[in-house]
């Protein structure tokens, strides 16, 4: 996405680099912006990448899809 500004909460070592995308609540806003970050991020970094989505609530069918693209899913609540 050309042209646009991302702020990005990482953590790099010497074998990762550690991406976190955090939010009160997960719905097709953070999917998108994790699916942006897992393209973007690589390109950077000549290191693997680790995605993680930490959220008080996500919807099921986004930790479901998020899941299956490799994030790891923090969260309390799992909403229908």
């Amino acid at each position: 996405d050309k042209g646009r500004i991302f702020e990005v909460d990482f953590y790099e070592t010497d074998d990762y680099v550690y991406v976190f995308e955090v939010k009160n609540f997960a719905d097709e806003g953070a999917l998108e912006q994790i699916l942006i970050r897992k393209k973007l991020i690589p390109q950077l970094f000549n290191k693997p990448v680790k995605l993680f989505l930490i959220a008080n609530y996500v919807e099921k069918k986004i930790k479901e899809e998020l899941e299956k693209e490799g994030v790891t899913i923090i969260t309390s609540i799992v909403v229908e």
